[in-house]
């Protein structure tokens, strides 16, 4: 294609102004709108994915019938277990840290009330988890021999730091009854979660009940998420032939992929609405535009352009304009979500009390694909009014001149 020929198309749009800024407003409105929602779909799935594993790990690694959901009894790890497992992991790349969990469950309460607890003993407590908690003083550690709970489940027990709580508690092998302090509580920002989280050390669950060396998890994080799958390969291959299994924080957390689902699904039919909407905005715009400038077209006809020459020259319109529409749309979402960060936009997810920073998280492969799927609908949209522009007769056509 010639130079001179897409500059003729660009002096067309130039010269019909009003027409060609309204419709690169629509193609650009619909850039920002699209991106817009892809960045909160893409910026909610990292975030579920950011908690999920720091909430489970990257990897867990039990017993095989720890996972069976018809087993009545959950089978725990022992020392020597352990040692496998860390032979194993410190013999794999990638690894970051691993350590004990004991899964802790009962009943929790005072002589006035009492309610239902569930949460994990940890081997050593996270600075992520650390931030989280309230020990009753800036320098205050956490009690070895006590318990956090959730702050909603503070409040409900109506029950502060260092004050005793009765535990019925259920370890995996068996039920104890103590009395224990509140090392502190915590604030998991989920109010369900709050009503009933509690954790402690795992040296305090198992003086609780009565254990040795017991565990029944082992938690692991990797340094790069991205290598999930080659980490778990590799793990996975040396643990053949033994009564132990691993699983992903996706299989540990499948309420994450459910949640995923939904979002992409109303991306996707959000994205198929707004194609539609400027599938027609355009056209009939396209169609008003060229019958106003029947003249022009009549005049190109007689001076020998074929109905072939017009209509290429209609589509590089379309197609300069389609573009521009894209650029601009692409600078006025980025100008928002820079906005948005720099006057700290916040949003407060359903079931929380909590406000979180909103910040749109935009992939390159989103960019590209929403770009050019707009610049093709927009394309697609002048065909026919291009087409019907052309086909008529010169002599009809003359008589707008």
């Amino acid at each position: 294609m010639k130079i001179r020929e897409w500059l003729l198309a660009w002096d067309n749009l130039r010269f019909n102004k009003s027409q060609t800024i309204m419709s690169i407003f629509i193609i650009a409105l619909a850039i920002v709108s699209i991106l817009l929602f892809r960045g909160y779909v893409n910026f909610a799935s990292e975030g579920m994915r950011m908690g999920y594993v720091s909430q489970t790990g990257a990897l867990q690694i039990a017993h095989k019938d720890f996972w069976a959901i018809d087993s009545e009894i959950k089978p725990n790890l022992k020392t020597d277990d352990y040692t496998l497992l860390a032979n194993v992991l410190d013999d794999t790349y990638g690894i970051d840290n691993y350590q004990q969990i004991l899964g802790i469950t009962g009943m929790i309460g005072t002589a006035q009330r009492s309610r239902f607890f569930v949460g994990d003993a940890f081997e050593e407590v996270s600075d992520s988890v650390y931030q989280m908690m309230d020990l009753g003083s800036d320098d205050a550690d956490l009690n070895e021999n006590g318990i956090v709970i959730g702050i909603g489940l503070a409040d409900y027990l109506n029950i502060k730091v260092n004050d005793y709580v009765s535990i019925l508690g259920h370890g995996g092998q068996g039920i104890a009854f103590s009395s224990l302090p509140i090392a502190g509580t915590i604030d998991m920002g989920f109010r369900d979660a709050n009503m009933m989280f509690s954790f402690m050390t795992l040296e305090t669950a198992r003086n609780f009940y009565g254990m040795t060396d017991e565990f029944d998890r082992l938690r692991v994080d990797i340094v790069a998420i991205e290598s999930l799958e080659e980490v778990k390969d590799i793990i996975n291959k040396d643990l053949e032939g033994t009564d132990l299994e691993i699983r992903d924080w996706l299989e540990l957390n499948p309420m994450y992929t459910d949640i995923n689902n939904m979002n992409e699904t109303a991306s996707f039919w959000s994205i198929m609405m707004l194609a539609i909407f400027i599938l027609a905005a355009i056209s009939q715009m396209l169609q008003m535009n060229y019958y106003q400038r029947m003249g022009e077209l009549g005049t190109l006809r007689a001076i020998g352009l074929t109905p072939k020459n017009v209509f290429l020259l209609l589509l590089r319109e379309t197609t300069l304009m389609a573009t521009l529409g894209v650029i601009f749309g692409l600078l006025i979402t980025y100008a928002f979500s820079f906005a948005m960060e720099f006057f700290g936009a916040t949003f407060t997810p359903p079931m929380t009390d909590a406000a979180y920073p909103l910040q749109m998280i935009f992939y390159l492969s989103d960019i590209i694909f929403v770009s050019l799927g707009v610049i093709s609908v927009v394309i697609g949209s002048g065909i026919y009014p291009a087409y019907k522009a052309v086909s008529k007769p010169v002599v009809e056509v003359m008589k707008h001149v």
